[in-house]
């Protein structure tokens, strides 16, 4: 029971260090998105402008082009990274949450059937204090008939020494 505080706080504790990880991680998910749409938007952009000579792209115009896209790919790489580490966090945070429950249902079922033999023990002696009143009842009836007997033996005997004696 000495253990039963430490395993509480050391679950609080981790859950909510699984929390702030799981939180960062997806924060850090949701910013490389928001870069990978203002890239893609700046490609758009590029990919519109036509500042060559004749109106087609120069090549500056593609070398941004280019750029932009390897830039993309770079951040879509970072952004699968991301996805497996948020992923990762939440297995971890399942995984911690169900070893908990798996604790505690181990430690409900271990009360539970201390709960369940203290009932049997109490019932036991109910049923045992029940035999004694029971026993103790039919001896108390045994004595009032037999105090009553000797009532009537004596009241009989005394009946039968006066009139002997007149």
């Amino acid at each position: 029971m000495k253990k039963f505080p430490i395993l509480i706080l050391i679950s609080f504790f981790g859950f909510s260090a699984f929390a702030q990880d799981l939180q960062s991680a997806q924060n850090e998910l949701n910013d490389l998105i928001k870069r990978r749409n203002e890239l893609f938007q700046e490609w758009k952009r590029n990919e519109n402008e036509n500042n060559a000579f004749f109106g087609g792209k120069s090549k500056k115009d593609l070398q941004r082009i280019i750029e932009t896209q390897q830039t993309i790919i770079n951040i879509d790489n970072e952004i699968m990274t991301a996805i497996q580490k948020v992923e990762g966090q939440r297995s971890s945070a399942v995984i911690a949450k169900r070893d908990d429950l798996s604790e505690r249902t181990l430690k409900f079922d271990q009360e539970q059937k201390r709960l369940q033999n203290l009932i049997s023990q109490r019932n036991y002696k109910i049923r045992n204090q029940d035999e004694q009143l029971g026993d103790l009842e039919q001896r108390t009836k045994n004595l009032s008939y037999a105090l009553f007997i000797c009532v009537c033996l004596l009241v009989a005997l005394s009946y039968f020494t006066v009139a002997w004696k007149k």
